[in-house]
Parts: C-alpha cells; structure tokens; sequence
C-alpha cells in the first residue's frame, strides 16, 4: 500500500529542458528502434488508418489539420539517433509543414480497375517504412478518385503512436480541419504533458524496490518456459521477412452469450474465457501442456496519459497449463487468477522483461511469444467533418512480427468477430482455416458444457471431420472383374516381359 501510495503521488508533469538534447527512450521505444536498426526498411511497426471521404475535401485546411496534430503531440516529431555514449536518444524537433501526398485515380473508370489501382496505392503506402531519424512519423495520402470522392489514408510509426492514439488523432483531426475551414481556433486543450515526459517517469519509477517487485513476479510466473511450436506447412526462416496474411472468421451470438454466462459465473471477463479456450485449442494442435501466449493491454491506467499520443501499449505473457483432467471452468478460473496477477505487475516493460528472461535474440522467431491474442472492444470514432460524408474502411497490415495473431472484438449485435493474422511464410491458408474451425468449436464447447473436461472436446472442423472419415478411407481403385487372377498375371507379363516377376 505504502509503494502503490508513492507511485501515485508522482504524477507525469512537463520536464524542464533543452529542445537540443537527446531524452532517453521510453523502454517500449527502445526495443522498436532496435528491431528498426536490425531490420531496416521493414514496414512491420506502421500502424495506418482510412477514410472514404464525400464532398468538397478541401486540401489546405486537411494539411493544416496534419500540421496541427504534428504540433500539438511532440512525438510524431520526434527523431532517434544515437548519443555519444551508444545510446539512443530521441530529439524533439520543431512543428514542420504537414503536407498530404496527392495521387489522381480520377482517370480511371469505376470499376475493377479502379479498386484495383486503389488496393496498389494503399498497399505500398502501408508498407512503406518510416526514417526514424527524420523526425517526421506522420504521413498522409489523398487518393482523388472524383471531384467530389476521396480516400485519405493516414500512417504514424508505432514508436510514436498506438491504436488507442489513434482515436485520439481521428477525434482531434476532425476539430482542426472544421475550424480551419471556418477560420477559428479549434479549442482543443493543450495536452498536460508529452510522451517524453512518460519516457522519463518511466525511467525514474522502474528502478529500486518497484524493479525488484515486478521482476520477480515474472521471473517467478515464466521460469523454465519452453516455445510454443505450432505446426507449420514450411520450415521456419532463419531470418523472418515479416509477410502476412489474414483469415476471417465470426462467432454466432447465441455462442457469445454463452461465454459471457460462463464468465459470469466464475467472476472472470469474457476476454479470460476466450484465452483459455484459445489454449485449449493450441495446446491440441502443439502436444503441448503448457501454452504461453501475449495479449497486449492498452497501458493506460494513469489519468495523465489517457489523452496522450504515444507508444503505451504493453504485452503481458499469458501462460496456461492444459491438463486432462480440467474441466473448461476449472481452467477459466485458473486463467483468471493468473491475468488479475499479471495486471498487477503490467507496469513492467515487456522490453524489459525479454532483456532480463531472454537476452540471447533468436532472428527466427519473436522473444518468449510467438501467438498473441487479444479481445478488441472497439471504440468507433463517429465522423463529422464539415461538407463530407466520411466512412472508416480497414487497412489490412502488410506484416507481422508474430506467428500468429487472433483478434476477437464484439458486433454492435453482440456476437463475435474473429481475424487470424499469421505468417505466410510459415502457414498455408487451408492450415489456418483449419485452426479458426477449432478454436470455433472449442468456444462453443466451452460455452455451453463448461462442466467437461477439456480433453474429451471433439475440435474437428467440418473440413478435417470429412478428410478423416471419408477421404483418408475411400481405398476404392477401379479393376476388371470379369477376368481371372491368371489372365490378369498374362496380361502384365506381355506388357513388361523382361521385368523382374518377385
């Protein structure tokens, strides 16, 4: 109580200093940056989002909108660059002109081809990296497909924003576009604090007792953790390129209520249900007990850095064991357990808890997880720009730096919808059509027989259900039966006569 009454009588306020020095980096950042030296010109950490815009855009009040996020959060003009000690630092750079690029597609006719012209240009704007010693993390695309129709895609770093940051963006971007276009001032209030004064809080509460605390909690949690090894169609690559691929899937709403009743009844969330049914599921598929996976949790539980636009979001390692005699609410309750534990301790930098379990880097593969999984409850930003119609529409990411990805949010109905991004590198996509049918089936096996045990769950998807039962037995060959074993033997000596016969 004595130390939880400490960390919140320091607030995060402005820092005093010299717009020339190098602050450190929050320990989030630092291992981006890493990732970015050892792979460079990887698009794995660029996070955009769309708007289908109708109406007038006008494209000078849109820049100045840009330009006045750039200024207003000091992290999308943030540059990283390595001090004398060897350490990098980053440097806040001055508001710069935010201007959008323009493409034309206007020439091209409605149609196939201009959808297709469109996925090209989104595509290769979502891919493309970010120089993070530029001090420029934001960047925005207009694709003009009429007069009056619009694509704007806008794309930030990861080390300068995460998804609740773009909420933030999204809501503050439509202020200052509607007061550049009525001329006024936008109102916003002036942020309390900047994400380098998080960096530097962060630095100076993360050490002592505090450190001590939650690193034993975790060396404790994750001692003798082995890989999960999910079966792949290819060998894994000595060094990942980052390509990815996704598959849909839904869960039906009668499945979903389901879930949030069994939730209910052992004082669990719905997000602990559907972990451990998802490790149920790939504990089947590994041979596995003991199943580890990461689920990112927003980070944000200080009221100073709610509105605030930076890199905050942290992964907490889940780790579960599967045994055969559990039933699925023995297992929620364990899962349970263990998730109020680890947010306990979610101040602990996974960054820093890989440099202390798993300081030895293996290219192949991510650092103590290699499947993450999270539960989405979306907050959809409601669109107002003055003389447009404006609509969201998704950017699939081009890359992952995971094996696998399972996202779960909830439909304004109440059901369930399910995306898998996994590596096309290792990963056919029959194989994850395979892995969605099961984890289907185990949530709904867990929803409405909580009281089985885990093991005696039949997971076969319709597909695999079919293939065993009837493809992998139809031994049937077509054969003459209207001859004689003898004139069979005949006939094949007169077709090969100099072959061996036994």
């Amino acid at each position: 109580m004595e130390q939880k009454s400490k960390q919140k009588s320091h607030a995060i306020r402005p820092r005093d200093r010299d717009p020339d020095d190098g602050l450190p980096l929050s320990f989030a950042q630092r291992r981006l940056w890493f990732l970015d030296q050892l792979y460079p010109g990887r698009a794995e950490y660029v996070i955009p989002f769309g708007l289908r815009l109708r109406g007038r855009l006008d494209g000078t009040c849109l820049d100045s909108a840009l330009s006045g996020l750039v200024e207003r959060h000091e992290a999308l003009r943030t540059r990283f660059a390595l001090a004398a000690d060897g350490e990098p630092r980053q440097v806040i750079t001055a508001p710069p002109r935010v201007k959008a690029t323009v493409i034309d597609l206007s020439a091209h006719a409605e149609g196939d081809h201009r959808e297709q012209a469109v996925r090209k240009a989104v595509a290769a704007e979502s891919r493309k990296p970010f120089d993070l010693a530029s001090g420029r993390l934001l960047r925005a695309l207009v694709l003009e497909l009429a007069p009056e129709e619009h694509l704007l895609l806008v794309t930030v770093h990861h080390i300068a924003a995460d998804g609740w940051s773009l909420h933030i963006l999204a809501d503050e971007l439509q202020r200052l576009y509607a007061a550049a276009l009525a001329g006024t001032r936008s109102g916003l209030p002036e942020p309390v604090a900047q994400y380098a004064d998080f960096a530097l809080w962060q630095r100076d509460q993360l050490t002592g007792t505090t450190l001590h605390r939650h690193l034993e909690f975790w060396r404790d949690r994750l001692a003798g953790m082995e890989a999960l090894e999910l079966p792949t169609d290819r060998p894994r690559p000595t060094n990942r390129s980052g390509a990815s691929s996704t598959l849909n899937f839904s869960v039906p709403l009668h499945v979903a209520d389901g879930l949030r009743a069994v939730a209910a009844g052992r004082g669990a969330s719905l997000f602990m249900v559907a972990l451990a049914a998802f490790q149920v599921t790939l504990s089947r598929w590994t041979g596995q007990r003991e199943v580890a996976v990461g689920a990112p949790i927003a980070g944000r539980n200080r009221a100073e850095i709610e509105d605030m636009v930076g890199f905050f979001v942290n992964t907490l390692v889940m780790r579960g064991e599967v045994t055969d005699e559990a039933t699925f609410g023995n297992l929620v309750e364990r899962v349970r357990d263990y998730c109020l534990d680890a947010y306990a301790h979610q101040d602990m930098p996974f960054e820093r808890i890989v440099e202390d379990l798993a300081p030895e880097r293996d290219l192949a593969r991510s650092p103590l997880v290699q499947v993450m999984f999270a539960l989405q409850n979306v907050r959809e930003t409601e669109w107002q720009l003055p003389g447009l119609e404006a609509e969201a529409f998704d950017v699939e990411s081009q890359e992952s730096q995971f094996d696998l990805w399972c996202f779960l949010s909830e439909t304004s109905d109440g059901g369930l919808d399910g995306q898998l991004r996994y590596s096309s590198e290792l990963f056919d996509s029959e194989t994850v059509e395979r892995l969605a049918a099961s984890f289907t089936a185990a949530l709904t096996t867990g929803a409405f027989d909580p009281a089985a045990r885990t093991s005696t769950w039949d997971l076969l998807g319709e597909k695999d259900r079919r293939r065993l039962l009837t493809e992998f037995n139809d031994t049937r060959v077509p054969y003459a039966d209207d001859i004689t074993v003898c004139e069979l033997v005949e006939a094949r000596v007169a077709l090969v006569p100099d072959a061996v016969a036994v």
